[in-house]
């Protein structure tokens, strides 16, 4: 590519604006760079979110869903969730309201990255990290990689065949480096 003074490469800064650095710099870059909110951008700003800065958005999504009938019933360590929704809104309808919450309140891309980062803090290949929580909790056999791993997606692995195996499954998916316990120690 040839470029004069000014030109920038696609999804990399130009003269003048923002730089991150560390294991998750080009997606809080691309994040920083495509939010339209300056209150959100101040939380990305410094490339970390944290947990009051989390929460705040949080608050703001839940209380967008609930004024729309639906309601956070579950979260996950990884940011998933469960809900349920008032008599009469359709699923249809929950979903639209959990776009225009998600973007109105910054929880996307806010609440993703502080998951991301979160569970995965030096942005380690998830496959790799996932199989290998399999193999080091003995329901994946000795030699089962992130390839394996990718094959069997979506569905479970063969040797996923008791509940507690889909219990054992759904920890490595959910928190492949165990961190959960460490974060509420």
């Amino acid at each position: 590519m040839f470029c004069l003074l000014g030109c920038s490469v696609p999804g990399t800064p130009g003269p003048g604006e923002k730089r991150f650095s560390g294991p998750w710099a080009a997606e809080f870059q691309e994040a920083y760079g495509k939010a339209k909110d300056e209150a959100i951008r101040e939380i990305l700003a410094d490339g970390e979110i944290s947990e009051l800065e989390f929460s705040e958005v949080w608050t703001k999504y839940t209380s967008c869903l609930a004024a729309s009938g639906v309601r956070i019933t579950n979260v996950e360590f990884d940011g998933s969730t469960e809900s349920e929704f008032d008599p009469g809104v359709t699923p249809d309808a929950a979903r639209e309201a959990e776009t225009r919450c998600s973007e109105s309140s910054g929880e996307y891309p806010v609440g993703m990255l502080y998951h991301w980062v979160r569970g995965n803090p030096m942005n380690e290949d998830e496959s790799v990290i996932i199989s290998a929580c399999l193999v080091d909790r003995g329901l994946a056999p000795k030699g089962y990689g992130a390839r394996e791993y990718e094959q069997d997606l979506p569905d479970y692995p063969s040797f996923v065949n008791t509940p507690e195996d889909v219990k054992i499954y759904e920890s490595c998916r959910i928190d492949p480096l165990g961190l959960q316990a460490r974060s509420a120690g």
